[in-house]
């Protein structure tokens, strides 16, 4: 059975600690950028996304809400959570792309 996004998101920070060393702070910004992207995904289709059902058309509507509202830095960090989290999907065989 394929991972909610919650199931998902957890099992990422604990990879992250686990086989890539993460500070504590670094596994938190990168689950803030996933909670938010979660919220903003479930606003629009009012409801959580399904990780293997997420595609780029999800990822630029929450990167346009971005815009004006947050620096380039901040939405430079934001995507990069998402690939990080994404290449990890598709390593464990949850997603097949990303």
């Amino acid at each position: 059975m394929a991972w909610s996004f919650r199931e998902a998101t957890d099992e990422f920070g604990r990879a992250l600690v686990g086989e890539r060393g993460a500070s504590r702070h670094t596994v938190a910004a990168y689950l803030a950028d996933l909670e938010e992207f979660r919220r903003s995904y479930a606003a629009r289709r009012e409801r959580d996304p399904e990780p293997a059902s997420v595609d780029t058309a999800d990822l630029r509507a929450y990167l346009a809400t971005l815009f004006g509202r947050v620096d380039a830095s901040s939405i430079s960090r934001k995507l990069s959570s998402l690939r990080a989290f994404f290449r990890f999907l598709v390593r464990r065989g949850e997603v097949n792309d990303n």
